[in-house]
């Protein structure tokens, strides 16, 4: 039995020392998370994608302790769907969009801008 992904749970340096390559297992636990939460949201529904995004939000406001964070999530959360609700409603007057799409148009959008932040931080080497 191999104790090479094991390593991993050592944090960066310790596994590059070792002489473990990371970036096949972070793909394969990306791809992972991609996948599960797809298939969690198309089972709940769309608007469940509202508790994915709403903290990651709240950390970009700067909040990081939970007695912050959670409310700040909970009002986040809030305030996106009545956004999203507002602009489904305002897009194309007398048919709606559904909230849970323009949900999911943004949230994706936004992972999108989180990922190439992550990318250009760990390209530069900025933390």
């Amino acid at each position: 039995m191999s104790s090479k992904p094991n390593a991993a749970i050592f944090g960066e340096i310790i596994p590059q020392v070792v002489g473990i390559a990371l970036t096949p297992y972070r793909l394969v636990l990306l791809g992972v998370a991609a996948l599960l939460t797809a298939v969690a949201i198309s089972t709940v529904g769309a608007i469940s994608f509202v508790g994915l995004l709403t903290p990651h939000c709240a950390r970009l406001l700067g909040l990081y302790r939970h007695v912050h964070l959670i409310p700040a999530a909970g009002l986040t959360g809030a305030s996106l769907l009545i956004w999203a609700d507002g602009i489904g409603r305002s897009l194309m007057p007398p048919s709606e969009i559904a909230a849970g799409l323009v949900v999911s148009i943004l949230g994706s959008l936004y992972f999108l801008f989180l990922l190439l932040i992550g990318y250009r931080k760990q390209r530069h080497g900025i933390d």
